[in-house]
């Protein structure tokens, strides 16, 4: 079911029929920011229960386990008595933890719902997978799975509107025929990367991810 972003997650976190949800988008597109912006909503909004507690994954220490990440992300020392307390917090859904980059780590939390992100590109079709994609496809049945789409032409113009001003969004209209460009702005943060670094864009080649880099 398409809708706003946020509503879509509240949705799911406050329909308590999956408890695991899996947020797909290629990069660019916002899952990050998204899940920043979400985990501030929840809190701001003064829910009681099914708060997000926000962990970023990449980069991660080997020595991290997933009740260190967590007790981090909350500010508490690791101490029994913060474990136990968080551990009870989460099981009984006043706290939801939120994976930022799908990992390892993500896998063996005990929790009674959770949320990750990863890119699309991580549920391959192919039934023999390696590293990060073997469990992922393995739990992808017990998962709501939430994709971001791409910006429409609408949402493109407004973002730049936002960014730059009248300026940008014509700039965007000088650049649009360039070969490579429409899929890039159609992701939020290729939009940004793309106005500034326009002016360095050689006229008629085509443009990648890594050539705005």
């Amino acid at each position: 079911k398409a809708g706003p972003a946020i509503a879509v997650l509240d949705s799911w976190i406050e329909a308590r029929i999956a408890c695991n949800a899996l947020l797909l988008g290629e990069f660019g597109t916002g899952k990050s920011a998204l899940l920043v912006q979400w985990t501030l909503h929840r809190w701001a909004a003064g829910h009681k229960v099914a708060l997000p507690l926000l962990v970023r994954l990449p980069p991660v220490s080997p020595e991290d386990s997933p009740p260190d990440l967590l007790l981090k992300a909350a500010g508490l020392a690791s101490t029994p008595a913060n474990l136990a307390v968080l551990e009870l917090l989460i099981r009984r859904r006043h706290l939801v933890p939120v994976f930022d980059g799908f990992d390892e780590y993500a896998t063996k939390v005990d929790a009674s719902a959770l949320l990750r992100s990863c890119r699309t590109s991580y549920l391959a079709p192919e039934p023999s997978l390696t590293g990060l994609e073997a469990p992922l496809t393995s739990i992808r049945a017990a998962h709501e799975r939430m994709s971001l789409r791409y910006f429409d032409e609408t949402r493109v113009q407004k973002l730049a509107l936002s960014l730059g001003g009248i300026e940008a969004v014509e700039t965007m209209r000088s650049v649009a025929g360039m070969p490579g460009i429409h899929d890039l702005v159609r992701r939020p943060l290729m939009l940004d990367l793309v106005l500034r670094a326009v002016s360095e864009i050689p006229i008629g080649q085509p443009v990648s991810a890594a050539g705005i880099f």
